[in-house]
């Protein structure tokens, strides 16, 4: 028996207009919906589940990173990386499309599990002048999550965009220190790239593995390093290009560190460029 399937607008209408009716489903196409909550009611279809895409020329999405800023040194400049270290307050940066659109004093953010759970809510900051740069400090959770942004339009309708990917926080984190002349290889020459490995738990050994797209690692200075708790330690690693590489052609490293006791593994991916 197929399955019945209706959808009603935010005035409680009946849409018939645009459904392209299939053998088990259906497919809604609606030019200008009304805001508003829509109801859609499937029945005698057993398990199911269901998609909703929009497109905009004035779309409101997101798109987020996370920083540290260093705490010792001269420079307080926040140091992008790629994801949230546990026993840290994360820093995530936030750049909303659409922002001319928003009452910026209504924006909250959701931290989502990995199976759908609300696991905390955080307010978010403006950052800079330009209106659509945003930040919010949280302490990360233990498990896998995505970011919800909400909040209210200037209109006065609520809005909620999920974040693409899971953010996986762990108590390690690996990030280029240093990399000669800017991220480049010279034809024949050599290039050299320094790690930095942070630790926010337990002292531990990393083993280090550094794999690169053109074969280019020349040498692996250590094979594996201590990092106590809360501290840091480095890594090198030297790059050869032969004479035969082409010039502009890009190499992708990717340096892994794994905890001989936890077993767990974060990278890092840097590209070099031959010149």
């Amino acid at each position: 028996m197929n399955p019945t399937i209706t959808l009603k607008d935010p005035r409680g209408n009946s849409v018939t207009s645009g459904k392209i009716y299939l053998s088990r489903g259906a497919i809604y196409e609606i030019n200008h919906p009304p805001p508003g909550t829509w109801k859609l009611t499937v029945s005698r279809a057993g398990k199911h589940s269901y998609q909703v895409k929009g497109s905009s020329k004035t779309n409101i999405d997101f798109e987020h990173f996370f920083v540290m800023i260093p705490s010792r040194g001269r420079t307080k400049r926040p140091i992008p990386i790629s994801h949230p270290l546990l026993g840290k307050q994360a820093l995530a940066i936030i750049t909303v499309a659409g922002a001319k659109m928003i009452n910026s004093k209504t924006l909250k953010l959701d931290l989502i599990s990995k199976d759908g759970r609300l696991l905390r809510t955080t307010n978010i900051s403006p950052r800079g002048t330009s209106g659509a740069h945003f930040s919010a400090s949280f302490t990360p959770p233990p498990a896998p999550f995505s970011l919800k942004l909400r909040g209210k339009t200037k209109k006065g309708y609520s809005f909620q965009r999920n974040s693409r990917n899971l953010v996986h926080p762990s108590h390690a984190l690996i990030r280029v220190l240093y990399a000669r002349n800017e991220f480049t290889v010279p034809k024949g020459g050599k290039g050299f790239v320094v790690f930095v490995v942070y630790n926010t738990g337990n002292t531990e050994r990393f083993d280090i593995k550094v794999k690169d797209r053109l074969k280019y690692v020349a040498r692996l200075r250590r094979t594996s390093i201590t990092v106590r708790k809360g501290r840091k330690s480095f890594f090198s690693v030297s790059f050869k290009a032969p004479y035969s590489a082409a010039r502009g052609s890009s190499n992708e490293v990717l340096a892994t560190v794994t905890g001989q006791t936890s077993k767990k593994t974060v990278g890092h991916v840097v590209r070099l460029m031959v010149v």
